[in-house]
């Protein structure tokens, strides 16, 4: 009885091995056509990521009235044999925008992506010391529906990315010096030290001793690097005295006519 016993545990322990399918073909056919498990679906497959294709079923056919017992099943079936299901997805290749980036001063904020979906941008900055020569420039590159990189940048001519010019102090003294104007410096703070200077940099100016006028009362370096400011120019005392001469001289004119008119 023990032994028949035994030998019936065998047999069952046998029959059940038997009833599964080859892990390995699976693992063949996975790689095969670049699948993964979909694990929102019982028995569904999906393409791996970085490529595309229709999704379909993939199982291990237990019944046993089945011709195809414990064989691996794909629904639907391949069109032929050499069909494969997931194939890679267009993409763009960054590498082929590095000439054009370069020569435009650009550097790729993430450095380490290769490849870029259709529909997904790609960004850059300008590298150090430079400075989008327009406001209004894009530093993205598109990669479009048909994996195709689209972009405003320049192969040849103006670069998107121009350096930053800074303001010098000899500059400011040479425009001021025309508008017979000067640095303002009367507290400590107010020191313009020797340069050269960041676009947005303000310091105060005013008239040469002997000078009056309406001027602006500070200089900032704008992004070209000149100052702005003091554009209206200083005149000597003189200038005044001889215009408030002329007024008073055709005021007394103007005067004389009316009265010599009413007489």
């Amino acid at each position: 009885m023990g032994t028949n016993a035994l030998i019936l545990v065998v047999v069952l322990c046998i029959d059940l091995a038997s009833a599964s399918c080859d892990a390995n073909v699976k693992t063949q056919f996975f790689g095969k056509h670049f699948l993964k498990w979909d694990t929102t679906t019982k028995g569904g497959v999906v393409c791996q990521n970085g490529y595309t294709g229709e999704s379909s079923r993939y199982y291990c056919n237990e019944n046993k009235k089945d011709k195809r017992k414990n064989v691996w099943v794909l629904e639907p079936p391949l069109p032929t044999a050499t069909t494969i299901l997931c194939v890679e997805k267009p993409s763009c290749d960054v590498s082929l925008l590095f000439s054009i980036a370069t020569s435009n001063n650009l550097l790729a904020r993430e450095a380490n992506t290769q490849k870029v979906d259709p529909g997904k941008m790609f960004q850059y900055k300008c590298k150090s010391g430079h400075q989008k020569a327009s406001s209004t420039a894009v530093l993205d590159a598109q990669c479009n529906s048909q994996a195709e990189w689209k972009h405003t940048f320049q192969t040849n001519g103006d670069k998107i990315c121009v350096p930053i010019v800074k303001c010098t102090k000899s500059g400011l003294a040479s425009q001021l010096a025309h508008h017979n104007m000067k640095h303002k410096s009367v507290f400590y703070s107010n020191q313009l030290g020797a340069g050269p200077f960041d676009k947005g940099k303000k310091t105060p100016i005013n008239c040469n001793n002997g000078f009056t006028g309406v001027s602006y009362m500070s200089a900032v370096c704008n992004s070209d690097g000149k100052e702005e400011g003091g554009r209206r120019k200083s005149y000597s005392l003189r200038h005044f005295f001889f215009l408030i001469v002329f007024l008073i001289y055709f005021l007394i004119l103007f005067e004389t006519r009316v009265w010599s008119h009413q007489c």
